[in-house]
């Protein structure tokens, strides 16, 4: 549902940014207007108040900001409160941003992308409802970036220093080991200057893949692992000859609205704008 609605928010957006009339968009739905959920947190002029995810739980939409690249921590999440009508704060975490969150369980997961205190760990954060516990469990886990649950197990996409291994797994959520990737039957190693990252799982015909992302010694690549219970294995090369040739980040100074109605039980719709 979650991956329906981001897609939902990008048609909006590019709605708004083409100059389209969103009373044209087919979902027919009437939208309210609810700030900027971080705006009395994070000055204005970067994207860390932007809404990078959001996730209905008993009666609540949780909001991940931040910026893990600017290092705004710790971040601040909060909720709207859908019976009170108003967004509350659900206190700081110590992490530079929350880019996603999950259900497993009945609980409420959040993946932190840049922790405050050392690189030994990383961190996701759970909740049932009443205060954030900090699960400082990844090892080697700088930033974490993605969670899948699958075949009983949790496993987290990190982005690791070299010599590590960017996803982590654990049979209890308490205790993670690295998993390895192997290519050709080799483990994979990289130079001390490597940038080692995975970014998404995804699960398709009951099997578990990882996007690994590698930048060493210059040479850029972007490939699929498929999980086989022990270690990630090359699956296939993904536009390896991808050239990026500058990174910035691009304001986008429109509102986009995005509709939780499927989310929630009752007629309530959200526009979160940026």
């Amino acid at each position: 549902m979650k991956r329906i609605s981001v897609l939902i928010l990008i048609v909006l957006m590019l709605l708004t940014i083409c100059g389209c009339n969103v009373k044209d968009y087919p979902y027919k739905a009437s939208f309210k207007e609810l700030g900027v959920p971080l705006s009395d947190y994070y000055t204005t002029g970067g994207v860390h108040r932007s809404v990078w995810d959001i996730e209905a739980y008993n009666g609540k939409v949780y909001v991940g900001g931040g910026d893990y690249d600017k290092n705004k921590g710790p971040v601040m999440v909060k909720y709207y409160d859908v019976a009170k009508k108003e967004w509350v704060s659900d206190g700081n975490l110590p992490d530079e941003q929350i880019e996603r969150f999950y259900i497993f369980n009945d609980m409420l997961y959040a993946a932190g992308c840049d922790p405050k205190e050392n690189w030994q760990y990383g961190n996701f954060y759970t909740t049932n409802g009443n205060g954030w516990t900090t699960e400082r469990v990844l090892p080697g886990g700088i930033h974490n970036f993605d969670l899948a649950f699958f075949d009983g197990k949790i496993f987290a996409g990190m982005g690791v220093a070299a010599g590590k291994f960017p996803v982590a797994v654990s049979s209890d959520g308490k205790s993670f080991s690295q998993v390895p990737f192997k290519k050709e039957g080799k483990v994979l190693s990289h130079t001390a200057e490597a940038i080692v990252r995975v970014y998404d799982f995804f699960t398709l015909s009951g099997e578990l893949y990882a996007y690994l992302f590698t930048l060493d010694r210059n040479e850029r690549r972007y490939d699929v692992y498929r999980y086989d219970g022990e270690s990630f294995v090359y699956h296939s090369d993904l536009i390896s000859q991808l050239d990026i040739k500058r990174n910035a980040y691009t304001y986008i100074n429109q509102k986009a609205s995005l509709t939780v109605c499927n989310l929630l039980q009752g007629d309530i719709c959200i526009a979160l704008p940026i």
